[in-house]
């Protein structure tokens, strides 16, 4: 168990198949790493890999003009599973008035801001 352990998982995945299949009749697990490992070794390896390029410090990234909505766009949905899931999971007679207290004013803050952002979404003439 601990040589095939050490394996790579592809070579694992092929031993494990080749138990599967019942073909190894009383071959011990050493004979069967051995033997899944002088088949892999033939399979031909990459022996020029493409160099991996690391970018210069002076290499600015292209401004992105909606980076900072898209990245709030992808935020949202984690804050409404967080919200659904408090509200099938918790149950709110158990919870402090101090911490249903403190929820509320979250909530109100976050209610704010969105509506402070939907007017201003508005204002601008291009808005969809």
């Amino acid at each position: 168990m601990i040589r095939l352990a050490g394996l790579p998982e592809y070579e694992i995945e092929h031993v494990v198949s080749k138990i599967d299949q019942g073909n190894l009749g009383e071959t011990g697990a050493d004979a069967i790493i051995h033997a899944v490992a002088k088949e892999h070794a033939s399979i031909p390896t990459i022996s020029n890999p493409k160099p991996i390029t690391v970018p210069s410090v002076k290499d600015v990234p292209a401004f992105d003009p909606d980076a900072d909505v898209t990245s709030l766009t992808l935020t949202i949905p984690s804050w409404e599973s967080s919200i659904l899931r408090v509200k099938e999971n918790a149950n709110l007679v158990n919870v402090s008035d101090k911490a249903k207290m403190e929820l509320r004013v979250a909530f109100t803050s976050l209610i704010e801001t969105i509506n402070t952002m939907l007017e201003q979404m508005k204002e601008v003439k291009n808005y969809v």
